[in-house]
């Protein structure tokens, strides 16, 4: 009788203890190799998780560290968030003396949680008001709370680097207004002036990113023919010619201005060599004439343009520029015109160019 009263009460303990593994809830470990492991946590200490296979409660002690876990799920329904090896409390769960177990681990967790809160608030007052270094205890808190601010602000664009020296070809189009040329678009007694078409070279030297040295050369030309007759019938053969050629290169320097690393306004200043050739018929009043006259006058200019970047090192340069050219006592003998008033040009510009490292 009391060997099947000590069999029965045997397996009574061994059912009771089967019934107990099968209704234990497991805890669940997220890791961040996207894969769940069934466990039963035993201790969380030194940023370490100890822990049983669920499936083998008898099993050896395993040992898991926080940086690979990504989430917590207790047994009792609690959730821990796992961020760089700091538990949700925002501080990683550790004793300094000896490990604690689950349960301990989890109301510590909370403790530091609340604490950790009126930590951030506390700093976040003392920031309001004069900031200061903030202390030993709390850099963890206050490292996190930096990277959050930093993250939330907008990046600014970098600043596009700008190449020091550049260089340029383009070609113009130069137009001279009458009403302020009188003398020159004379068609009767001047070169009678209206438009040229020219080139020119450029180089800029950029030491700052806002400013360039820049010096131009150009080059136009402008050629007229009279063909004379009779003012009885003007529908008969030409009596006499008369052949003039305008040809001006300018030699300017001038300081570019930029704005937002590609508009730019460029005042410029130099000297031009003029020059004017004439040739007569043998009917000419001046008959046979072929002379040359020149003339250095000094050249003022204000230039305003964009220069457009591609992917490499080419770009565009696209401007408009006026030109005043302080011409004093240029005479043409042979014609007997005489030109003591200034020229002034406007000219479009589009040019193509390359930077240089």
């Amino acid at each position: 009788m009391k060997t099947f009263t000590a069999l029965s009460i045997i397996i009574l303990l061994s059912f009771e203890g089967l019934h107990a593994q099968n209704t234990q809830k497991q805890d669940l470990i997220f890791k961040k190799n996207n894969t769940i492991l069934e466990a039963s946590i035993d201790t969380i200490y030194a940023g370490v998780i100890h822990y049983k296979l669920f499936s083998q409660p008898g099993g050896s002690m395993r040992r898991l560290n926080l940086t690979e876990v990504s989430k917590i799920k207790f047994s009792d329904g609690t959730t821990s968030e796992i961020t760089n090896g700091i538990m949700s409390s925002g501080l990683e769960v550790a004793i300094d003396s000896m490990p604690m177990s689950r349960e301990t681990a989890k109301k510590q967790a909370e403790k530091e949680v609340i604490s950790s809160k009126k930590e951030s608030e506390i700093i976040t007052e003392t920031r309001k008001s004069t900031p200061k270094e903030p202390e030993k205890s709390n850099v963890l808190v206050e490292k996190n709370a930096v990277e959050t601010n930093s993250s939330k602000q907008p990046r600014s664009e970098p600043t596009k680097p700008f190449h020091m020296l550049s260089t340029g070809i383009g070609g113009e189009f130069i137009y001279y207004p009458g009403f302020v040329n009188k003398s020159w678009s004379n068609k009767g007694s001047g070169f009678a002036l209206d438009y040229a078409y020219g080139g020119s070279i450029r180089v800029d030297f950029r030491p700052v990113e806002f400013a360039a040295l820049s010096i131009t050369a150009g080059y136009s030309s402008f050629e007229l023919e009279r063909r004379f007759k009779p003012e009885q019938d003007l529908t008969l053969e030409t009596l006499y010619s008369e052949n003039q050629t305008f040809t001006q290169v300018p030699l300017s320097a001038g300081l570019k201005f930029f704005v937002k690393n590609k508009y730019y306004v460029m005042p410029q200043a130099g000297i031009s060599l003029v020059k004017t050739k004439v040739e007569t018929s043998a009917d000419h009043p001046s008959p046979d004439v072929k002379e040359s006259y020149n003339t250095k006058p000094v050249n003022y200019g204000l230039g305003a343009g964009i220069e457009v970047d591609t992917k490499g090192a080419i770009f565009f340069d696209l401007s408009f520029r006026y030109q005043y050219l302080d011409v004093k006592d240029f005479n043409v003998t042979s014609l007997s015109q005489s030109y003591s008033k200034p020229l002034s040009s406007i000219s479009f510009r589009v040019g193509i160019g390359f930077r240089s490292k």
